[in-house]
């Protein structure tokens, strides 16, 4: 494949994704604008090409940016860590320095008095009368070691009782010495506390000390992937709507159909990654006049009873039709082209209604992620840990992303004209037959909600 014609297909693309509608015949491709003119994709290429590349270098410069941010935060972090760890030099320290070595040891103290893990009850009171024999405590600061220590006195208390019941229902006796008391034996306990198993306390802050730190990649990563994630919602939202229909399930006039071919704007897209990749291809998908008349004459079109009675009637045109494509290896892509082209009367009612937002068709990738989405909230909320209920939220939000992105045909879509592709044939007869389903649905409800018009029926029993 040559340097041109790549060229050629970008640019084109380019044209497509900025213009309103670009038109192709065998020789040229015009852009059409909002307003109506026509000009040469030539001419538009420098212009389209020095926006895509700026968007580019936005996107890089974003991307550099974010990773100097990540870098100076994990520099800042390594060096406190060290700062912290580094063990002391054989340097003497100064004499201004010694005046705050009490309050330093003081503040260990306050916080081994505080603490809820990795220390046993005996450690936590020596730790809150050491603090207590500070002398620059207020007397709030008093009060609160003074409850903190009599509150470990009456837990090591509970802990020593605990032990000996232990001990009498192992060996099947009083714990007390012979010749001695229970009475005595706690107090030999009291004195000098056993060695007991210390539990892990199930009110932990934190599951790893660099917690916040991974959160903060987390937000930068979804930063990056936000506008890509962004611009995909919005062309399945496009494309889902009413975009993805080709155009040639109307019939065009005389003038058009002789010069122009209006062409999709996701068809460059499917066919620069689908395709064999040469200009032939590219050249290939424009179809003339008398293919276009074929395309018309093989669609299949479906009647349906006016609800109102008058001339007009609901129909469905559906255009079965396949391709071929891939990447490494040719894979068969089976299409459906499909339209309910409805009367004005019955489009008011429609919308009288408001039957444009129920769903027609669900395709099976979408509840296949929406079971993996639901299933991913569920063990969120049930979750024991908070670092699995991130991940579970995480991987949740993802899969709901995908969902959004999967086929879902609703009345309104299916007004505006659907286009479905499927690599399974099954999936895309189940489709065409959800689609004739709903349409007959769709009918009947017109013509049932036109009979509540006050009128009076006599019913013999």
């Amino acid at each position: 494949m040559s340097a041109r014609s790549t060229r050629q297909r970008r640019s084109a693309y380019s044209a497509e994704q900025t213009c309103a509608r670009l038109e192709c015949t065998q020789q040229m491709c015009y852009c059409r604008i909002a307003s109506g003119e026509l000009g040469r994709s030539a001419s538009l290429r420098a212009e389209f090409g020095r926006k895509y590349v700026a968007a580019v270098e936005w996107r890089a410069r974003m991307r550099i940016l974010l990773l100097a941010i990540v870098l100076a935060l994990t520099a800042t972090w390594a060096t406190d860590t060290v700062g912290q760890t580094r063990p002391p030099s054989g340097q003497p320290i100064p004499a201004q320095q010694q005046t705050y070595r009490s309050s330093d040891h003081s503040t260990l103290d306050w916080i081994l008095c505080f603490s809820d893990m990795g220390a046993d009850v005996s450690a936590r009171i020596k730790g809150c009368e050491a603090a207590l024999s500070s002398q620059r405590l207020s007397a709030n600061d008093v009060r609160k070691l003074t409850a903190r220590r009599d509150f470990l006195r009456i837990e090591r208390e509970l802990e020593i009782d605990r032990y000996l019941d232990q001990k009498a229902s192992v060996g099947g006796k009083s714990a007390a010495p012979s010749g001695g008391t229970a009475e005595f034996s706690h107090s030999s306990l009291l004195a000098k506390p056993p060695e007991l198993p210390l539990e892990e306390p199930l009110n932990r802050h934190f599951l790893f000390p660099m917690t916040d730190y991974f959160l903060f990649l987390l937000v930068l990563i979804a930063i990056d992937a936000m506008q890509r994630l962004w611009r995909r919602l919005t062309e399945a939202t496009q494309g889902n709507a009413s975009s993805e229909v080709p155009a040639d399930l109307e019939q065009p006039s005389a003038a058009t159909a002789a010069s122009l071919v209006e062409r999709p704007f996701w068809q460059p897209f499917k066919e620069i990654f689908q395709s064999n990749l040469n200009l032939s291809g590219w050249q290939a998908t424009t179809q003339t006049r008398e293919t276009n008349s074929n395309v018309f004459s093989q669609a299949e079109v479906i009647h349906g009873a006016s609800p109102l009675g008058g001339g007009g009637s609901m129909q469905l045109r559906l255009r079965r039709s396949q391709r071929s494509g891939g990447l490494i290896s040719s894979k068969v892509f089976f299409a459906l082209d499909a339209r309910a082209e409805l009367s004005p009367e019955e489009k008011v009612l429609v919308s009288k209604y408001r039957l444009g937002k129920l769903v027609v068709y669900d395709s099976n990738a979408r509840k296949k992620h929406q079971e993996t989405a639901y299933g991913h909230f569920d063990e969120a909320a049930a979750g024991t840990s908070a670092g699995r209920g991130w991940w579970k939220n995480a991987r949740g939000l993802a899969s709901a992303a995908m969902m959004a992105l999967s086929l879902r045909i609703t009345v309104e879509g299916l007004m505006n004209g659907q286009h479905i592709e499927c690599k399974d044939l099954s999936e895309l007869l189940g489709a065409e037959a959800a689609i004739l389903n709903a349409c007959k649905n769709l009918r009947a409800y017109l013509d049932t909600a036109q009979t509540f018009d006050g009128r009076e029926e006599v019913l013999e029993l």
